[in-house]
């Protein structure tokens, strides 16, 4: 699997974009320059770029991204701090059987937020 990133839409050495829009896909001539991680550039057409995108979807429309990295992390006020990051839960007791207690993990996603890299599949055929 190769990342790349869209840098632009390429052009013609006059400066003028290259190709034109079409809405059929085949007779769209547009092209766009790619940066791979290594430094060197590919040209994609539309056509390439999109198939490459909806081949990371399932049929319902979830996204299959790649997370490459969590790059930052902030969190706001309603986080649950280090030391009250467990509670204990009593389970159940009867007359024959006494209390019995543990500790579980105390979560709240929604106080924290992540800077992700994400990262996108491009292949070419």
């Amino acid at each position: 699997m190769v990342h790349g990133k869209v840098v632009e839409r390429e052009k013609n050495p006059d400066g003028s974009l290259k190709g034109k829009s079409n809405s059929n896909h085949i007779l769209d001539s547009r092209s766009y320059k790619v940066e791979f991680r290594d430094g060197t550039y590919g040209h994609y057409s539309p056509k390439t770029l999109i198939e490459n995108l909806y081949s990371q979807i399932d049929e319902e429309g979830r996204s299959s991204t790649l997370l490459s990295s969590i790059v930052g992390h902030r969190k706001d006020e309603n986080a649950v701090p280090l030391n009250d990051g467990y509670i204990t839960i009593k389970s159940g007791g009867t007359e024959t059987c006494h209390h019995h207690e543990r500790l579980a993990i105390r979560y709240r996603v929604d106080s924290w937020y992540l800077v992700m890299d994400h990262t996108f599949r491009l292949e070419s055929k």
